[in-house]
């Protein structure tokens, strides 16, 4: 069964290595939450406050994170095979690497950190 939550305030939650596969959490404040293991892959993150979160070492396989804030958000060792971020500005998030960037989609709109460069199969088809 799918987890319908868009627009759910999760402010702060304690989620680590919570299972949400295919969930829906669009607009969804998860601002702070701390989502270390968590088991994302193929949510609907878009437009999703994800400012402060810890996102370590989650699986964000195929999820769709377009459109959502992510400033100070650590992504370290997070796993983005195919994972939506076109026209995303990951300017200010933590822990990104180039293995990542070069699983996941993203597009000329998308704003990386300072020494990172777009994947190689950007944009992806």
């Amino acid at each position: 069964m799918r987890a319908y939550m868009d627009g759910a305030k999760l402010r702060s939650a304690n989620l680590q290595k919570i299972e949400l596969y295919r969930a829906q959490l669009q607009a969804a404040d998860l601002s702070n939450a701390n989502l270390i293991g968590a088991q994302l892959g193929r949510t609907n993150l878009s437009g999703a406050k994800l400012l402060g979160a810890n996102i370590k070492y989650a699986n964000l396989a195929r999820a769709d994170l377009r459109s959502a804030s992510v400033e100070g958000a650590d992504f370290t060792s997070a796993y983005f095979f195919r994972t939506r971020l076109e026209g995303l500005d990951l300017s200010a998030a933590k822990g990104l690497s180039q293995v990542q960037l070069d699983l996941a989609c993203g597009d000329t709109k998308t704003t990386l950190p300072a020494g990172l460069k777009p994947g190689q199969q950007w944009p992806c088809h």
